[in-house]
């Protein structure tokens, strides 16, 4: 039983180790960011949609 489970240990260490090909496989950050965000100009329902959704939330009031 502990030679299956220092067996097994000396597995999943090998494979973590060995799970990377070089240290640094991450592409380097970029110094500058693009931190402004444009949110769009919300815009209003009309008539046949609020229409639409107020039946839709009736049909779920009844349940």
């Amino acid at each position: 039983m502990k030679q299956k489970f220092t067996l097994a240990a000396f597995i999943v260490v090998t494979m973590s180790t060995a799970a990377c090909k070089k240290e640094n496989e991450v592409p380097p950050r970029q110094s500058g960011y693009i931190l402004d965000y444009t949110i769009p100009a919300p815009t209003f329902l009309t008539n046949d949609e609020r229409a639409i959704l107020d039946a839709k939330r009736a049909e779920w009031d009844k349940l």
